[in-house]
């Protein structure tokens, strides 16, 4: 908060140099005249600004100022509640239950009325009212969207067009006629002001935008505005964490105006409740490079994901997926796949046609084996099998020549197989938390032809302290071993 307030007297200072002097004067006037018209937000943040300036008195009232203004903020909405609390009190009857009702309705109408013309404090204390009155899901909808919304106006008076642009779309409950909307536009038909005041960037040239949801201040984006599509130059897209469950198709063909997108973050967002239609924009951005679709509940990946063949990583962590279909293979320039903490028991043989994978992730499945296609991944460096069912390394993966990366933890190993001797370029491996015991007779001699081991990992398993000095003088001296 400070930093912010502190970007508001740099911004005040390069428009006010002239008369700097009277920083301290003007911010205190102001916060006292937001303070007269019950506008607590706007004269808390105007006297914690003063405080920043030059000139500021060495004997001055702000922070008395700043409390009393706290005060009578929390009065005024402490006076809200009890009112609405005095209303509730009286539901002994049907009747008094249909007047709880009718006042929760009257409050939430004139928030609406108030919200849509801008006086967000009014709007807020109107729905602090509704919410004592009847708490429900809709009513904290409509407080979440007006603190968005006036952030989105603090975001916008100090230039900041990129946020302000990303908080303003996620003002969901408008159509496209009203306030949302016409702010939207102020943004654009100022920028050129912006921009010369600010040396900020125009709306068109933005080429990275988060717009990922807020749950700690319950700020999410229900659409997409129509603006969007304006923003040409987009190149990478985050907008996990939001609510997009009701979106319609036509809203997400807006996506596919954006012709130059490489990245596309939809994580988070409990899309496995989204209709098969929603998903045909997804073909449309055929220069995808990156797709991440972790978290989303899916039980099935969307068929439009196999059309996607410039797809370099695709990420699918976290679903509910129990098999991965033959069409993996048409998926050929995928360098990273992680399709963790799902429900397969098996993979596809397809998974053989990935010949460019560098990286794949299968930890948290429920494997207990692979195919023997697996060995046609012959630039696989990286390699996570941890938590899965395996008894035994399998024979596939003890093909891939060029693996640097082995995790085999939290699976039921008992013993060490001499095939992994096969991997000559290992660097690290970790066997933690399996069943790996006393050695056998042939001992495991095979692991001094990991010449390029750096790490090895035996934590929890049930090997004796000889068997770890055995296995310390088996290996290079520039291997740690974790025990």
């Amino acid at each position: 908060m400070k930093g912010f307030l502190l970007c508001i007297v740099l911004l005040l200072n390069v428009f006010l140099l002239p008369a700097q002097n009277d920083c301290y004067g003007e911010l205190r006037a102001m916060g006292l005249r937001f303070l007269e018209r019950q506008h607590y937000k706007e004269a808390i943040n105007h006297f914690f600004a003063a405080r920043y300036c030059l000139n500021k008195p060495a004997k001055d009232d702000l922070d008395d100022l700043i409390k009393q203004t706290q005060d009578r903020w929390v009065k005024a909405l402490n006076d809200a509640r009890l009112q609405a609390r005095r209303l509730a009190a009286k539901a002994d009857t049907l009747q008094s239950y249909l007047e709880g009702d009718k006042t929760y309705a009257i409050f939430l109408q004139t928030g609406k009325e108030k919200f849509k013309i801008g006086d967000f404090q009014s709007a807020l204390q109107d729905f602090a009212i509704a919410r004592f009155t009847k708490e429900n899901r809709e009513i904290l909808g409509w407080i979440n969207q007006v603190w968005q919304a006036m952030r989105a106006e603090w975001l916008t008076q100090q230039g900041h067009l990129d946020s302000a642009f990303v908080a303003y779309a996620k003002v969901n409950f408008l159509d496209s006629t009203d306030f949302r909307t016409q702010r939207l536009m102020q943004i654009q038909s100022s920028r050129t002001q912006w921009r010369r005041a600010l040396g900020s960037r125009k709306l068109s040239a933005i080429d990275a935008l988060d717009a990922s949801g807020d749950e700690a201040n319950g700020l999410f984006l229900y659409f997409f505005p129509k603006e969007i599509q304006g923003l040409s130059s987009i190149k990478s897209l985050k907008i996990s964490k939001n609510h997009l469950l009701e979106m319609q198709p036509e809203n997400w063909e807006l996506l596919t105006k954006l012709s130059i997108l490489l990245y596309l973050d939809l994580s988070e967002n409990d899309l496995a409740e989204i209709s098969v239609q929603n998903w045909q924009f997804l073909a449309k951005l055929n220069r995808l490079e990156t797709l991440d679709l972790s978290y989303n509940q899916l039980n099935t990946i969307p068929a439009e994901v196999f059309q996607l063949t410039h797809l370099e990583e695709l990420r699918l962590r976290g679903n509910q997926l129990i098999e991965m279909p033959d069409a993996i293979q048409k998926l050929n320039n995928l360098e990273i796949l992680d399709l963790s903490e799902n429900q397969m028991n098996e993979l596809s043989t397809g998974i053989g046609s990935l010949v460019n994978l560098k990286i794949l992730d299968l930890a948290g499945n429920k494997l207990s084996k692979l195919p023997l296609e697996m060995a046609r991944l012959q630039r696989l460096e990286a390699l996570d099998l941890s938590a899965n069912g395996l008894f035994e390394i399998p024979e596939s993966v003890a093909q891939l020549n060029n693996l640097k990366h082995l995790n085999l933890s939290h699976n039921d190993l008992y013993q060490l197989s001499p095939i992994i001797a096969h991997l000559s370029n290992l660097e690290t491996l970790d066997l933690s938390y399996n069943q790996l015991s006393q050695l056998p007779d042939e001992r495991w001699d095979f692991l001094g032809k990991l010449s390029n081991l750096q790490e090895l990992t035996l934590l929890f398993n049930r090997l004796s302290a000889k068997d770890i000095e055995y296995i310390k003088h088996l290996l290079s001296a520039k291997c740690e071993i974790k025990y």
